[in-house]
């Protein structure tokens, strides 16, 4: 005689939350970011990954949106059990790519007019040298 019978498997509890993307990002003011969130137990089976079915801290539905300049943390949370947090810098509007000028005293960039020199670097009281000069590349639009 054999007998059969039907066998549900439920996942354990909520062990850990994680986000993607999982790294710190940058972005302008007034960009928009989206992240999902995934929840697993002890054993690694997903339980959830429904961007309604987390909160979220400073996101919304796993959409981050800011447009003042700053450093948040976001975090997704599922039954008690809250992700490691992703740190968003939102730069201003125009600067996101800039490389660290520090070393050269370079403190700001133009974009010229003149096809000839595309950016150009200057020091505190707006005049260029070649050190400042050299350490910029060309920009294409």
């Amino acid at each position: 005689m054999t007998d059969t019978a039907l066998l549900t498997v439920e996942p354990g509890a909520v062990d850990t939350v994680e986000l993607d993307p999982s790294e710190d990002q940058t972005i302008e003011a007034g960009e928009k970011l989206e992240l999902s969130a995934e929840a697993y137990d002890a054993q690694g089976n997903l339980i959830a990954d429904n961007v309604e079915a987390f909160d979220w801290e400073n996101a919304i539905r796993g959409v981050f949106y800011y447009d003042t300049p700053g450093e948040y943390e976001v975090t997704a949370s599922y039954e008690d059990v809250t992700s490691e947090p992703v740190t968003v810098t939102v730069e201003e509007e125009g600067t996101e790519g800039t490389e660290d000028t520090s070393s050269t005293g370079i403190t700001s960039y133009e974009i010229s007019d003149d096809p000839e020199y595309d950016v150009a670097g200057f020091d505190e009281i707006k005049s260029t040298s070649n050190e400042s000069l050299a350490n910029t590349k060309p920009l294409s639009l």
